[in-house]
């Protein structure tokens, strides 16, 4: 009985320790998964902050329409009060909540302009830019802006770091509209109103 239990284990563990040394890169990858499924399960680190997710639900009533830029945990919040439509470049992020994802992969430093051209809605209600990442940058959202629609609030988040506060001020002044920052622990976005 017992050199059949060593037998059936060594069938299983050491297949595993050996090709654990011969998958470091896969086993990378599914640590990273998870830390990265870690981040983004709650408000703050990878997601918007509570108080930007509560000041939208202030400025947007139950069953408008949120077109967001970048896709994680709150998108899931948001869909249990909006019609949701989440662009996102990354896979790893698609098809984990209630929302209507648009795939759109980089390119020229944005997401691809053709595929938005084509998916995008017509109609919503307030804009959310909350991605790209930080390091491929969301200037891409002023360039392609005429893809968008003009006159809803646009919330840019992230507006701490010097990229998206320029976003957000060249986008107040091509709009001539109001704005405000505010502030969250270290962290800032701005809404643009919609008059």
């Amino acid at each position: 009985m017992k050199i059949k239990k060593i037998l059936i284990l060594s069938l299983f563990v050491i297949p595993l320790g050996a090709s654990y040394h011969s998958n470091k890169t896969y086993h990378a990858k599914f640590y990273d998964y998870y830390e990265r499924l870690a981040k983004t399960r709650d408000f703050g680190g990878w997601s918007i902050a509570k108080e930007l997710f509560d000041h939208i639900k202030e400025l947007l009533p139950k069953g408008s329409t949120l077109l967001e830029f970048g896709s994680g945990w709150a998108s899931g919040e948001f869909s249990k009060h909006y019609t949701v439509y989440s662009v996102e470049h990354d896979p790893f992020f698609l098809n984990q909540y209630n929302t209507n994802y648009i795939y759109a992969p980089i390119k020229d430093s944005w997401y691809d302009p053709n595929i938005l051209a084509e998916d995008l809605p017509k109609d919503y209600d307030l804009i959310l830019v909350d991605g790209p990442v930080g390091n491929i940058g969301r200037y891409g959202f002023y360039v392609y802006f005429d893809l968008f629609r003009k006159d809803v609030p646009i919330i840019i988040d992230d507006v701490n770091r010097p990229e998206e506060y320029r976003l957000m001020m060249d986008l107040v002044d091509m709009l001539g509209r109001s704005y405000e920052i505010y502030t969250v622990n270290t962290k800032q976005y701005g809404i643009i109103f919609s008059h």
